[in-house]
């Protein structure tokens, strides 16, 4: 697996609104690029999480996530999926959830 003995190293995280990203070069003794937002356009301000990463041995690196399509923290229920306990009636105005992917 020549990945292994490239000895590259990469990070992906969400802070529940931007997806980041970091490489380092040399298995993580040095991280040469700083934490960059991969998330953008419609995005920016929602909720995006879950993130997950794919690398090849050529330095290709795709990321994909769950973003939602409403400001606010995923974790806050009230703004995310508004409805009254056991009430059905008003989820058209739930979050909406899609994947997205970035090659940074």
């Amino acid at each position: 697996m020549p990945w292994i003995t490239s000895g590259f190293v990469y990070a992906v995280w969400s802070d529940n609104s931007k997806i980041l990203f970091s490489a380092s070069p040399d298995q993580g003794t040095t991280w040469t690029t700083p934490p960059t937002q991969v998330n953008s356009g419609t995005t920016i301000g929602n909720a995006n999480v879950f993130p997950w990463i794919a690398a090849d041995a050529n330095g290709h690196v795709g990321i994909v996530w769950f973003g939602d399509d409403q400001p606010g923290n995923s974790n806050d229920r009230s703004k995310l999926s508004p409805c009254s306990t056991g009430s059905t009636t008003c989820m058209s105005a739930w979050a909406k959830w899609n994947v997205y992917y970035a090659s940074p």
